[in-house]
C-alpha cells in the first residue's frame, strides 16, 4: 500500500471514529437529560438497593442507564456507517435498541432490587427514545445538507458492462442518500473469440 493510500485510509478511519464518538456522546446526553427529567418529575430521588444495602445516587443510576442505552443501540447496529443516511432504518433500530435497553434496565433494577416503578422506567426510555430520534433527525439534516455539497461521500469504482455501468450511474444519481461518488469506471466485455472476460 502506498504512503498516500495509507494516509487516506487513516484519515477515513479517524473521521469515522470521531463521528461515531460524537454520535455516542449525543445519544448518551439525550438519554441522561430525558431520563433525569422523568426521574425528577416523578420524584425518584436517591435509590436504595435492598439486596446490597446501599444508596444509589440518581446521577449514578442515570449514568449507568445511559451506558446501557449506548450498548443496546450499538448492539442493534445504530452506529453502522450506512445507517445514518436511511432515516426509516435508523428509527427502527432506535426502537429496537430502546426495547433491549428497557429489558436491561429492568434486569438491573431486579438484580439490585431497587424500587423504580415500571411506569417511570418506561417513561424514561420513551422520552429518551423521542429525544434521540429528534437529535438524530437534526444531525441527519446537517449531514444531508453537507452531502448535497459533496461532503462525506464514498469514492467508488464501477466495474461492469457498458449497459450495467450506465444503469448503475443512473441509479446512483437518483439515490443520493447512498452517498457514493463515482471516481472511475472500468467497462468489461466478453471476448467473442475465446469466451473470456
Amino acid at each position: 500500500m502506498s504512503e498516500t493510500s495509507r494516509k487516506y485510509v487513516l484519515s477515513v478511519a479517524y473521521w469515522r471514529f470521531f463521528v461515531n464518538a460524537l454520535l455516542v456522546l449525543c445519544d448518551m446526553t439525550a438519554f441522561i437529560i430525558a431520563s433525569a427529567i422523568v426521574y425528577v418529575v416523578r420524584n425518584a430521588g436517591d435509590l436504595y438497593s435492598t439486596r446490597f444495602h446501599f444508596y444509589l445516587a440518581l446521577w449514578v443510576y442515570t449514568l449507568v442507564g445511559s451506558l446501557i442505552w449506548i450498548y443496546c443501540l450499538h448492539s442493534v447496529g445504530v452506529y453502522h456507517r450506512h445507517v445514518m443516511g436511511d432515516g426509516y432504518q435508523l428509527n427502527a433500530f432506535l426502537v429496537k435498541g430502546a426495547v433491549f435497553a428497557g429489558l436491561m434496565v429492568c434486569a438491573l433494577n431486579s438484580i439490585l432490587n431497587v424500587y423504580v416503578p415500571l411506569v417511570t422506567t418506561g417513561l424514561a426510555l420513551l422520552c429518551a427514545l423521542l429525544v434521540t430520534i429528534v437529535e438524530r433527525l437534526i444531525i441527519r439534516q446537517f449531514v444531508l445538507f453537507s452531502r448535497e455539497k459533496g461532503a462525506y461521500s464514498y469514492g467508488t469504482v464501477l466495474v461492469g458492462s457498458p449497459e450495467g455501468i450506465e444503469h448503475a450511474l443512473e441509479f446512483l444519481s437518483k439515490k443520493s442518500q447512498l452517498n457514493y461518488h463515482v471516481v472511475a469506471v472500468c467497462p468489461i466485455g466478453l471476448n467473442e473469440k475465446n469466451g473470456l472476460v
